[in-house]
């Protein structure tokens, strides 16, 4: 009974060594994606940005 109870209980740790792994994983591409997402973000801004400022030097160089 003693020798199935552990062999059980590696079973039960061994999925849960498994599931904080993926856990791991999951959280890790999440912190990955939200950086790729900020930094293209910012890029677009700053593209955005730009193109104002080229916009408001035409203007202005129109007057």
């Amino acid at each position: 009974m003693i020798k199935v109870k552990m062999i059980i209980n590696g079973m039960v740790m061994a999925n849960f060594r498994d599931m904080l792994f993926l856990h791991d994983i999951k959280i890790a591409t999440r912190i990955t994606l939200n950086r790729m997402e900020s930094r293209m973000l910012s890029a677009i801004e700053k593209r955005n940005m730009s193109q104002l400022l080229d916009g408001e030097r035409l203007f202005n160089s129109k007057g």
